[in-house]
């Protein structure tokens, strides 16, 4: 007669009752993905803000300087305003 799955690998040495059942497992490992998850999304949106920040204020700017050379007018610095 064949043994159990559960009876084999890493908890053969555990009792039946104290066995962690699949569906223990998957949440364990859900619950682990979506912490990871989380946490890259944190960490991936400060630094994102700020380089989005940073990188519209130089296209600004770029793009301000090279109308105004264009058409020879003074660059505008809209902080000022």
């Amino acid at each position: 007669m064949a043994l159990p799955a559960s009876s084999s690998g890493l908890f053969r040495f555990v009792s039946p009752r104290s066995r962690p059942q699949s569906t223990d497992i998957v949440a364990a490992a859900s619950w682990g993905v979506f912490a990871g998850t989380a946490g890259l999304y944190l960490v991936q949106t400060k630094k994102g803000k700020r380089l989005v920040e940073q990188g519209s204020r130089r296209i600004r700017k770029i793009t301000s300087d090279i109308y105004s050379k264009a058409h020879g007018w003074k660059p505008v610095d809209r902080r000022l305003q």
